[in-house]
């Protein structure tokens, strides 16, 4: 049926208690002979030098000389091991440096010295996050919350990290603890609708988004959104003027042509959805899919010549995509012009080999013609492999078998694919043929009857019924 390595190269550092080891490179001689002045230099001098070699390292991390850096801050750690600047500083690097567990370690040393200090907190939250140590990550954004005050950005991404755990109603709490401190945001309204989404309550989220449209009236993605609400619950009347809202303060992008075009569709509305396709292409000439859009609009009207033309100019645009070669294959089936069809489906495979939908179109048509049978089974299979449960795959494979005269193995697969999608009528009308082939004419007289009742104006299926 159609259908990173270690830390230095020259240079190591290993991290016990606060302080450090040199090995493995001659210029850090000078570094070396200096360290045993750290204890005993007074509290203002030994500063004064962790101030210099700090000063160092910035300008060494500045110019992205970042092993250089590391061993300036730390030294500059050593003289000043309280100094939390100078950790951050340290951690940055050796986050630069793909180093993530080190980075945590010197936050982690550093945190005991400063028990109170926010960047610390916000440092070591980006270090987690960067290790992919999420709860971690986590813990540390609540005592941040429960502290100190978070800011937005930090607001969103601790519900951000909340949603990716699964929190969503601790997420939701955080942003209603926002609202009671900040008033109303058109940001944490957002994130308050999209996380009702992930919670999959479409009627609070999309309460919540038109709040928003009082709040920003020009914002169009919420009229996006709001427009998909109306999808979900299939009101396609709302879905329309929403989807047109979003248009009408942003026409130049895509995604909200492309899903204004499907509402339209769906509601069998060819020609609006034609001229809905004409305005994209106006707003967006060099977007191909348009093109591609317009030629599937016009296939299912027969009109084949229109369509064609359409699927060169996409070509015309962009030649690498699988999409107009598919829509071609299918025209020229449907024209029965055999030799194109193949070289469009042949095009398709080339450009992607494992493109299950090119592997079982190309199949069917070469088992609708009557072409190298064999080599049709290798390629339905081929899609099988991909979408084992795939009932337009299962059906090909069945057609091939009845054109072989393998009418059991065909029945068999047949049965299959009805059992992964029992409403399909051109099942049926295949389901008839194979027991007219075995002999079972009051089998093949129910399976064209079940067919004709599912698609009453196929005139085909009326016939057989009949």
């Amino acid at each position: 049926m159609l259908k990173t390595s270690g830390l230095f190269s020259c240079l190591s550092l290993v991290l016990i208690c606060g302080t450090f080891i040199f090995s493995g490179c001659t210029k850090t001689a000078r570094k070396v002979k200096a360290l045993p002045e750290a204890s005993s230099a007074s509290d203002s001098l030994a500063k004064e030098i962790a101030l210099d070699h700090y000063t160092s390292g910035a300008v060494f991390e500045e110019s992205n000389e970042l092993h250089k850096a590391a061993v300036e801050y730390n030294i500059s750690r050593l003289f000043d091991p309280t100094s939390s600047e100078v950790s951050i500083a340290l951690a940055r690097v050796y986050q630069k440096l793909e180093e993530h567990r080190a980075a945590l370690i010197i936050l982690e040393q550093a945190r005991r010295h400063n028990p109170h200090n926010t960047e610390l907190f916000r440092a070591l939250i980006e270090a987690h996050l960067r290790n992919r140590s999420l709860n971690p990550a986590l813990e540390y954004y609540g005592i941040l919350e429960r502290k100190w005050e978070l800011n937005f950005e930090e607001t969103t991404r601790y519900t951000m990290l909340l949603e990716r755990l699964n929190k969503v109603d601790m997420a939701l709490d955080v942003c209603k603890r926002w609202f009671e401190r900040k008033g109303p945001s058109p940001e944490i309204y957002e994130r308050i609708g999209l996380l009702l989404i992930a919670r999959r309550d479409f009627i609070s989220a999309d309460t919540a988004f038109k709040r928003l449209i009082a709040l920003d009236p020009q914002n169009h993605r919420y009229r996006f959104l709001l427009g998909g609400f109306a999808v979900a619950r299939q009101d396609w009347a709302d879905a329309e003027v929403y989807f047109r809202a979003a248009l009408a303060i942003e026409p130049s992008e895509p995604l909200y042509w492309q899903n204004l075009i499907m509402v339209l569709g769906e509601t069998q509305q060819s020609a609006r959805a034609l001229e809905a396709v004409d305005l994209a292409i106006v707003q967006i000439p060099d977007d191909p899919q348009f093109y591609d859009i317009k030629a599937r609009i016009l296939e299912r009207s027969k009109r084949y010549e229109e369509a064609l033309k359409c699927l060169d100019k996409s070509i015309a645009l962009d030649s690498l995509r699988v999409s107009p070669y598919l829509t071609m294959g299918y025209i020229y089936h449907s024209l029965k012009l055999w030799d194109a069809s193949a070289e469009a489906y042949e095009m398709a495979i080339r450009l992607e080999p494992d493109n299950a939908v090119a592997l079982n179109n190309y199949a069917y048509m070469l088992s609708v013609s009557n072409q190298r049978p064999d080599e049709a089974l290798k390629l339905v299979d081929s899609a099988l492999e991909l979408e084992p449960d795939n009932a337009s795959f299962r059906d090909t494979r069945g057609w091939i078998f009845y054109r072989l005269g393998r009418y059991e193995e065909a029945l068999s697969e047949v049965q299959k694919a009805m059992q992964i999608e029992s409403n399909n009528a051109e099942l049926y009308e295949h389901l008839g043929y194979i027991y007219q082939a075995l002999n079972q004419h009051l089998e093949a007289a129910r399976a064209w009857k079940k067919a004709a009742e599912l698609e009453p104006d196929n005139e085909e299926y009326r016939r057989l019924a009949q």
